[in-house]
């Protein structure tokens, strides 16, 4: 055989002048369709431009090895092609299956064992829906045992514990109807009861910081404590944490509160008593009658004013004593520094301006009222005495303070009043001063300091309010 016809006999792939041409407009139309879909409809071009990037080339490859096959008359290699067509059909199709199985959420919790779910996932998702939902449905289909129940509770509240060992300041959403369920149902043990109420509500009371005191003062002195949660009722916990105040003593003396809003539900307690201090360390300590009632005793019971020994059968009652060291201070005795650091100066940033400053007619001569805003810039908490100062009269509008806090801002107000006799009608203008004044905001004891030199705000415009006519005027 001559190197002529062994050129001839192989095989290739012939493609005519017809064809190359109708590929190219084929091709041209396509890009100026992807272009046009890349300015107008950037979604679609991005799936155009995913299919075109793997199905297309993945057809093309199965079209081009089938028509080498026949031309080249392999059956195997058509068959071969065949098959790799399908693998994608049978892998969609086998996960399709596979879902039908298995449950929904991560990890494939459907396949997995009640005491495997609770030892590796529980842990890990106690937060989440996926294992109470697959706990809630085999608990439904009856396929939970008690134990079972218990433990996943019991992990639980282990966990919970370990995160917030101060107690829960949230609501449960997706423990809720396993709680609900699992205690109507009797599969919860009193130890695990206990133990997740213990770590929903948390171990200890807590006191707001005291407040600052100054010697032979027997005004209110205001008490906040807490204890519990206020989201008891959205969280399916068994159980109802009920306390109340024993007795309270100030270094042995016993106090009475006045002012006491608390029923044995509610998780804060607000309260105040009087006292006569001498200056010094003192101690407060109160006793607490607390006890966990099961949730269903305490329907249509009313905690207002109800006594502890009229409290239903308690599931665990206990007493908890609270300590709170305090001191008294001196009469003269600096609590709050007056910090003069240049950088802090309110002025400096502009971070105080006077909103209004008005005059109006009073029974007794004129009201005089100024209002001032704080802006975010502000650098330290203030802590003042406003003073008007009109026809070089000076009018005490009283005291205010803005506290910063790590949480926002505390104060007492933005508008300040005082009485001034007589004023000219002419005047337009006045100064209103801040004066540094300490004792505005000593008794809060997130008060570390304060701005310590006056800022004066000089020619403020007056509104005249005093001036204007109220007589209506004749028609």
């Amino acid at each position: 055989m001559t190197a002529e016809h062994e050129t001839a006999a192989k095989p290739g792939v012939r493609i005519s002048l017809k064809w190359m041409l109708v590929a190219l407009v084929l091709l041209g139309a396509g890009l100026g369709l992807l272009g046009r879909m890349f300015f107008r409809h950037h979604e679609i071009f991005q799936v155009s431009l995913n299919i075109l990037s793997t199905i297309v080339p993945f057809l093309l490859a199965i079209g081009t090895l089938i028509v080498c096959a026949r031309r080249l008359r392999s059956r195997g290699l058509i068959l071969w092609a065949l098959a790799i067509l399908c693998m994608p059909l049978v892998g969609f199709g086998t996960l399709l299956l596979s879902q039908m199985f298995m449950r929904p959420g991560p990890g494939g919790l459907g396949m997995m064992t009640t005491k495997q779910i609770i030892a590796t996932e529980l842990p890990k998702q106690y937060e989440e829906p996926w294992v109470w939902n697959e706990l809630n449905r085999r608990l439904q289909d009856g396929k939970l045992s008690a134990a079972e129940a218990d433990a996943a509770v019991m992990e639980v509240a282990k966990q919970m514990k370990a995160a917030k060992p101060g107690g829960w300041d949230k609501p449960m959403n997706w423990q809720n109807e396993f709680m609900e369920a699992t205690t109507a149902a009797g599969m919860l043990s009193d130890e695990t009861i206990i133990a997740f109420s213990d770590a929903f509500y948390g171990p200890e009371p807590t006191v707001e910081p005291f407040q600052r005191l100054r010697e032979g003062l027997s005004r209110n002195t205001r008490m906040h404590i807490k204890y519990g949660s206020t989201w008891a009722d959205h969280s399916g916990v068994p159980v109802q944490l009920l306390w109340t105040i024993n007795k309270a003593t100030v270094d042995g003396d016993p106090i009475k509160f006045n002012h006491n809003n608390h029923n044995a539900r509610s998780s804060d307690f607000h309260g105040y008593f009087n006292h006569e201090f001498e200056a010094g360390d003192h101690r407060l300590e109160i006793e607490l009658d607390c006890a966990y009632i099961d949730a269903d005793k305490m329907f249509g019971l009313n905690t207002n004013d109800l006594p502890a020994d009229r409290w239903p059968v308690a599931r665990k009652r206990w007493t908890k004593k609270i300590k709170v060291p305090f001191k008294v201070y001196t009469g003269a005795q600096q609590i709050v520094k007056l910090d003069t650091d240049p950088k802090l100066d309110p002025a400096s940033v502009r971070s105080i301006r006077v909103d209004r400053f008005v005059v109006q007619q009073s029974n007794e001569g004129y009201s005089v009222a100024a209002k001032l805003l704080f802006d975010d810039s502000l650098p330290i908490s203030l802590s003042m005495d406003v003073v008007a100062v009109i026809d070089d009269q000076e009018v005490e509008l009283g005291g205010s303070y803005i506290l910063l806090q790590d949480q926002g801002r505390m104060f007492s107000g933005s508008e300040n009043r005082g009485n001034l006799d007589s004023i000219d009608p002419e005047t337009r203008f006045g100064d209103i001063l801040l004066v540094p004044n300490a004792a505005h905001i000593e008794r809060n004891p997130e008060a570390k300091a304060v701005w310590g030199k006056p800022i004066r705000f000089r020619n403020v415009p007056l509104e005249r309010l005093d001036l204007q006519n109220s007589e209506p005027e004749p028609e």
